[in-house]
């Protein structure tokens, strides 16, 4: 497993930890094994073994805040995202649009604006 870009060498937390640590900041799915299937924050569902892939189920992590943006890669301003809507997302940051999220769960291209991400997370 390696660490997105954004966080090698900046994040000072072992690697596995920080997985674990951003894994458990998704979205819990009714009906599925938290350990295995979570939701990013725009609904895409993705699994654990499926870090830093770009699969069907792919995740990432990114700071809330993006770095070119004035924010830091440390553990407390990472989110997990879906692989497409991380790089959907980018550097923007109060408005914003991911492409993914689900229904009845499976993963659905659906694009999503987003307005002010302070007042969901």
């Amino acid at each position: 497993m390696a660490l997105p870009k954004n966080c090698r060498n900046i994040c000072k937390m072992p690697q596995d930890l920080l997985k674990d640590f951003i894994w458990h900041r998704a979205i819990k799915v009714e009906g599925e094994d938290e350990n295995i299937i979570r939701q990013d924050y725009a609904g895409a569902l993705i699994r654990w073994d499926e870090f830093e892939q770009n699969t069907e189920y792919g995740w990432t992590m990114t700071p809330m805040l993006p770095i070119t943006k004035g924010g830091k890669a440390d553990f407390m301003s990472m989110i997990p995202w879906h692989i497409q809507n991380a790089k959907s997302k980018g550097d923007n940051y109060t408005h914003f649009e991911t492409v993914l999220t689900s229904d009845a769960n499976q993963n659905i291209t659906k694009v999503q604006k987003w307005e002010n991400l302070k007042k969901i997370c």
